[in-house]
């Protein structure tokens, strides 16, 4: 947990109090209470927690942190051993003072854990800002009307009072395409999310350069030539060096689906853990019951206690504004749910760590439709060879739009191509309808293309990639660091470890899918002891349907309150479409997450659009917003 908040403005006399403010709208993020705020002319940084602001010895170097570093020992005595540090005892935030010190930008390559971090280094008149290798930790920033503003929050920005509450038309577009608003990307127009593994250099004059510390596809081009029994035992020491980095000596709770790489958390920390460990399992009403039957199980064989949320229609009117405040920006993911669930759970049962299995789907690569849309690319099918070649040059001779569209005229579509026209909630054709004047705002074929221009990336290997640089961060990442934040946790992903994460890119792509399974790697490290039904339970797409919540009164008073919200009102929705969507008729499977979809930005656009305090989540329900 923590906060970071920063501003330079042009006008020296209404630079104060204004990091307060925003501190003052993601409060909920600290450990403390107590801001701790920096102030050199019209210049202000600010935390939360005297220990996340550290100095230099000569007090012109400054720096603010939120998260934590997994090698500190490690870091610390190189440091040492090169004369920065002489005593024990510095804080976190001090010795990424001292890092910086020693090796500048390259400080940020060097750190294992979840960050982001800005130091204020008044020797050069600059203010860089860096966010961790996988994307744990949100940072934001914005250049307006030669205000340079940044914070953890989207929140904390809007209540600075200097970004106007104008939506992002790409960012809307894009979050109705793929459910969430990926890479650098927002929802509000002028402010920009960091990407994962990059770092900014903000000048005091007013210039800005943005560049990467870390590449994850150059793990994928350094492939090492491994038998299934020496990846088996590099993966069981790295997740066992993982997991034992993260423990701090406190009771902890694991987040328990029933699938299988929470299953292997869960294991992995009884055997290391000498603390009490809890299971947590949340599960929709009348749904996800074999998850839960399997959860159970995995819990008794490893003889934990396992503690249950149950979700029902009532909670769903009740919390989604509250979830939807505490999220920041529109997520389309039902699993919210969920993971505010748990997380409420893990707090009344006084816990004040959980540990996640985020990752484990995607760097393992056990969703099923990576084999299937792999086979589209195999060897043998020479279109699809071609396709990559003639895409990748028609990007890079003409306008990416255009060569794509050129290329995509006369040639085969990708299988990367194929999978997110697939996983899309709203197409192009359907979004010309719902709303024209959103359609040409983001296409997500056309933003896919970024992708093909990163070499060695095959089959596999490519949709791990470009769901690792979107959804991971985006989607999962953000759902997780916003909603344990909101109940005062610290979530813990043993998955996202450096190391691991960068040795299990080297995996040659007929290791990561041996014997016909991309997840035989984890059911090795499990072993007999656990279930069949969680050892042979890989992850696959369920249609988020909710049956009982759509037959309820409450969901019909919400649809017509709906039909008569913000969005129909601004015209980014069709009226007569949405009603169409809502009715019986209309096939439940592909309408529930649209729905789902438009409800989320309705209550966002009255949280973010049409308020004008972000100081403290809503305490209304959902009938009770959209009757405002």
């Amino acid at each position: 947990m923590g906060a970071l908040v920063g501003l330079t403005n042009p006008n020296i006399y209404r630079t104060n109090n204004i990091a307060d403010k925003m501190l003052e709208a993601i409060s909920y993020r600290g450990e403390s209470n107590e801001s701790a705020i920096y102030k050199y002319k019209n210049t202000s940084i600010g935390t939360l927690g005297k220990d996340k602001l550290a100095h230099n010895n000569t007090e012109d170097i400054w720096a603010i942190l939120d998260g934590e570093i997994f090698n500190l020992e490690e870091i610390s005595l190189t440091l040492k051993e090169s004369g920065y540090i002489k005593d024990k005892g510095h804080s976190q935030t001090e010795i990424i003072l001292f890092a910086y010190e020693c090796w500048g930008i390259d400080c940020f390559k060097k750190i294992n854990g979840p960050f982001s971090i800005a130091i204020y280094d008044q020797r050069t008149e600059e203010i860089i800002l860096a966010r961790d290798h996988m994307g744990h930790k949100p940072l934001y920033w914005s250049l307006h009307n030669n205000h340079f503003i940044f914070a953890s929050e989207l929140k904390s920005i809007m209540h600075s009072g200097f970004i106007p509450q104008t939506p992002s038309k790409e960012g809307i577009s894009a979050y109705l395409s793929l459910g969430f608003i990926p890479q650098d990307i927002t929802a509000i127009k002028g402010v920009n999310k960091l990407l994962p593994g990059y770092f900014l250099k903000y000048s005091l004059k007013n210039s800005i350069r943005i560049k990467p510390f870390w590449s994850y596809s150059a793990c994928f081009a350094n492939k090492q030539k491994l038998s299934e029994s020496d990846i088996i035992e590099k993966t069981d020491e790295l997740l066992n060096q993982a997991i034992s980095r993260r423990l701090n000596g406190n009771p902890a709770g694991c987040l328990l689906s029933g699938r299988l790489g929470s299953a292997c958390i869960a294991t992995y920390l009884k055997k290391l853990s000498k603390n009490k460990l809890s299971s947590l399992t949340a599960y929709f009403e009348n749904e996800g019951l074999e998850d839960l039957k399997t959860a159970k199980e995995v819990s008794a064989n490893l003889h934990i206690d396992n503690k249950t949320s149950l979700l029902t229609p009532d909670d769903i009117c009740a919390e989604l504004p509250k979830i939807t405040w505490y999220l920041d920006e529109p997520l389309a993911d039902p699993a919210t749910l969920m993971t505010w669930k748990m997380s409420q759970l893990a707090s009344s049962s006084g816990l004040k760590t959980v540990y996640s299995s985020i990752g484990s789907n995607r760097l393992f690569g056990m969703h099923g439709h990576y084999l299937q849309y792999n086979q589209q690319n195999s060897p043998k099918n020479i279109q699809q060879q071609i396709t990559k070649k003639l895409l990748g040059y028609f990007s890079k001779v003409l306008h990416l739009e255009k060569g794509y569209q050129l290329a995509n005229q006369y040639i085969i579509q990708s299988p990367l191509h194929n999978y997110i026209a697939d996983s899309v909630i709203f197409d192009t054709k359907t979004l010309s309808k719902m709303s024209p004047d959103l359609n040409h705002c983001f296409n997500p074929e056309i933003f896919s293309q970024k992708f093909f221009r990163i070499k060695d990336l095959e089959s596999i290997n490519s949709f791990l990639y470009f769901e690792s640089k979107t959804s991971l961060a985006d989607s999962f990442l953000t759902q997780y660091d916003r909603l344990t934040s909101a109940f005062g946790l610290n979530y813990r992903t043993p998955f996202l470890d450096l190391p691991l994460v960068e040795f299990l890119a080297t995996i040659p792509e007929d290791k990561q899918a041996y014997q016909g399974s991309t997840s035989f790697l984890l059911k090795s490290l499990l072993g007999d002891p656990l279930p069949a039904t969680s050892i042979n339970n890989p992850k696959i797409n369920h249609p988020f349907m909710l049956t009982s919540w759509r037959q309820s009164k409450d969901f019909q008073d919400i649809m017509e309150l709906l039909a008569k919200g913000l969005l129909v009102e601004t015209g980014y929705i069709n009226k007569k479409w949405l009603q169409k969507l809502s009715s019986p008729k209309y096939n439940p499977k592909y309408s529930s997450i649209q729905i789902w979809s438009l409800l989320s930005l309705e209550i966002w656009f009255r949280l973010f659009l049409n308020s004008s305090s972000f100081s403290s989540p809503p305490k209304m329900n959902i009938k009770e917003l959209l009757s405002q």
